[in-house]
Parts: C-alpha cells; sequence; structure tokens
C-alpha cells in the first residue's frame, strides 16, 4: 500500500507486514480489507527514501533508549542475545511484570549490569512517550508529526557500548 505521510509525499508499506496497523480514524468502518483509502493510521518511517524509491514505513512503532527498546510490534520481553544468559534472564525478571501486552521491550546489550531503578526509570520515560504518540494519533489532524527521535549523532552514541566511550571531543558548538 502507499501510504500519504505529508501532502504529497507518499510512502511504502507491505501489507505482508506482520505487525498490524494502529488505525485512528477509520473512512469506511465496515469496510473488509485491512486498510482503505482514506484510513488514517499511525506509522513510523523505517526507510528513508532513496533516489526513485519512496521512504517505506512501517506500523511497529520503536522508542529506541540507551538500555532498552519500547515496541508496539511484538508484545513481550526480550534481551540482546550478546549479554549473557543469567543477565538477559535478570533483565526479563525485572521488565516482564512492567509489560501489561500493550507493548513489548527489549533490553539492549547495554543494559548489562544497569540497576533495577535505572532500568525502570527509562521503561517509564519510554511508556510516557508510546502512550503520548497514541494520544496524540487520537485528536491530531492526519499528517502531524507525532514524535522525533533525536538526531543520528545523539542514536549513534547512544548505541555504543558504554564501557567503551572515554571521550567525546566536538569544535561544534551546537552539538556541544
Amino acid at each position: 500500500a502507499f501510504i500519504e505521510i505529508a501532502n504529497g509525499i507518499i510512502c511504502y508499506y507491505s501489507l505482508q507486514e506482520k505487525e498490524p496497523l494502529m488505525i485512528v480514524n477509520r473512512r469506511h468502518p465496515d469496510a473488509k480489507k485491512p486498510l482503505v483509502e482514506g484510513d488514517e493510521v499511525l506509522v513510523q518511517i523505517s526507510r528513508e527514501a532513496l533516489k526513485t524509491k519512496a521512504p517505506a514505513v512501517t506500523g511497529n512503532l520503536n522508542f529506541p533508549g540507551r538500555y532498552l527498546v519500547l515496541t508496539s510490534g511484538k508484545k513481550q520481553v526480550g534481551a540482546s542475545g550478546k549479554l549473557p544468559e543469567e543477565e538477559r534472564e535478570r533483565l526479563k525478571a525485572i521488565l516482564a511484570p512492567r509489560c501489561d501486552g500493550s507493548f513489548g521491550v527489549i533490553a539492549r546489550t547495554n543494559a548489562d549490569g544497569i540497576s533495577e531503578d535505572m532500568l525502570l526509570e527509562e521503561l517509564e520515560r519510554l511508556r510516557a512517550a508510546y502512550e503520548a504518540v497514541l494520544a496524540k494519533g487520537q485528536h491530531y489532524s492526519c499528517f502531524s508529526l507525532l514524535y522525533q527521535q533525536e538526531p543520528p549523532y545523539i542514536s549513534h552514541l547512544r548505541s555504543i557500548p558504554r564501557d567503551s566511550l572515554k571521550e567525546i571531543v566536538t569544535d561544534d558548538s551546537d552539538l556541544f
């Protein structure tokens, strides 16, 4: 399907995607198809436009943090395969009781050895962002940007294993 995310900006959405779209305004409530022209849906850009290819969108909303990723797709608790088995089990035991089935959460490699309080603080921040997007989606007009992740340099820094980062040097005052 092709989904318009802004006036004149069309994105590709695979109807084969396993995650169902969050339809916030169904144009034809009795439609038998999963998606019909005029439906308003919540999507996230999954691939930017490349030359002649349109951007791609997904119905799986992801909210990455330093230690966790909250996802609307898989509604389970998981952990990075790079973590030792004992640590994966510890993290799952901490996170599972806090997940009510409306979202899933994945513990990133950086969560290794992080205190329960820090994990739960980040989980609450990510959950608040997710719930805010869902609430805004119900009331904002079509083509509204509901959430924007931080700039790529910040997400890159977040992905660096915390033990390998010693110093950040910049000569750009805005970046600083």
